[in-house]
This record gives C-alpha cells, structure tokens and sequence, in this order.
C-alpha cells in the first residue's frame, strides 16, 4: 500500500511536467503495484495508458512489459484467453527486439497462461524454449519455475515419477532464490502427488 501511495504522488508530480517517459515507467510501475494488491481493473487501466504512450514513443521493450503486465492481470482474473493473447504480444515484441532474458520470462509467464488453460503441450514447448536460452546462468528462480510446470507436465503424462523429480529440483532452486512461498507451495504440490500415489496403491492392492 506505502508503494501505491508513493508512485501515485509521483504520478500526479510528473502529470504536471507533461513528460511522457517518466510518466510511462510510472504507470507501468502502479499497474504492477496494482496486479500485488489484487486491484486488477485499475491495473488494466493503468496499462492501456501506457500502451498508448509507448506506442508514440515507438517503446518496443516497455511496450512488451506492458503486455506482460497485462498477461498477469488477466491470469488473475481467470481470463486466459486474454492472459494468452497479451503475452503473445509481448513476446512477440521480445523476440523482434532479440531481448533472451525478457523473452525467456515471458515463455515461462505464458507457460503459467497455458498451464491454466489446459493446453499442456503449448506449455512444454514454451518451457522448452525458456529453458534452453537461461541454461548456464545461475538464474535459480526461473529455473525453478519451469521445473514446476515441467512436474505439471510430467503429471497430465501420468509420469509421477518424472513429477517428482521436478518437483524436488524446483524447491531445492526456490530455497536457492530464497523464495519461501514458492517453496511451500511446492513442497504442498508434492505432498498431494505423494498422498494421490499412496491413495492408487491401496485402492490397487489387494486387501
């Protein structure tokens, strides 16, 4: 809430400057406030402001965050459709710009789109690709979201296993990142394969 306050009297400074750039980063700066504080029609807002300055401004990068911003929000809402057809946009304009780290979150943001959505294999691909451009960095939060999602993937294959697998490397990377809610929320999706496993075995054995 004090980011949402201060950003917004920055805003309302800069409004009074007429000076486009500044007043673009800071809207971009609010909506992604606003997604964190669950304040999405504002948000939305916010960002088609700011898609029509960038637009002027001939913004390719910041035009292509604005999408992402977009793309959150309606995952948020539970609008995938839209979640997916935003984060097209912006990747589309990451790879025109050959921007490899912007172009590789916004495949893993995607991937968390499809994923919803239901559509596993648009979801490997996806993650595939994000993969193969941050191997060799030590980007371990990223890592550990495709893994996460490689586990949902493995999972929809019936592959628990394999889901397990990446479900470990995923929690040993978010402990790496120091991402302690992705890191339960992790260890919960393990505990509901394992208990799902054990369920399966009693229901198969015999008595």
């Amino acid at each position: 809430d004090k980011a949402k306050i201060y950003i917004v009297k920055a805003l309302k400074a800069h409004l009074k400057l007429s000076h486009p750039t500044f007043e673009t980063f800071l809207r971009l700066d609010y909506a992604n406030c606003l997604n964190n504080l669950y304040e999405t029609e504002l948000s939305i807002e916010q960002n088609n402001l700011a898609i029509d300055l960038l637009k002027k401004m001939e913004n390719t990068r910041h035009l292509g965050i604005a999408y992402g911003n977009l793309n959150a929000t309606y995952l948020i809402l539970g609008d995938y459709t839209q979640s997916i057809e935003n984060g097209k946009r912006g990747l589309a304009l990451f790879r025109k710009e050959e921007i490899a780290n912007n172009t590789a979150v916004m495949l893993i943001w995607l991937s968390e789109s499809y994923f919803r959505a239901g559509m596993y294999e648009e979801m490997n691909t996806n993650l595939l690709e994000a993969e193969e451009i941050l191997s060799g960095l030590d980007d371990y939060f990223r890592q550990a979201k495709i893994n996460f999602f490689k586990a949902q993937y493995a999972l929809h294959q019936n592959d628990y296993q394999s889901s397990l697998k990446y479900l470990e490397k995923s929690i040993e990377n978010f402990n790496l990142s120091n991402n302690t809610i992705f890191e339960i929320n992790a260890l919960i999706e393990k505990l509901f394969i394992l208990l799902d496993i054990l369920t399966s075995t009693k229901v198969v054995s015999p008595v």
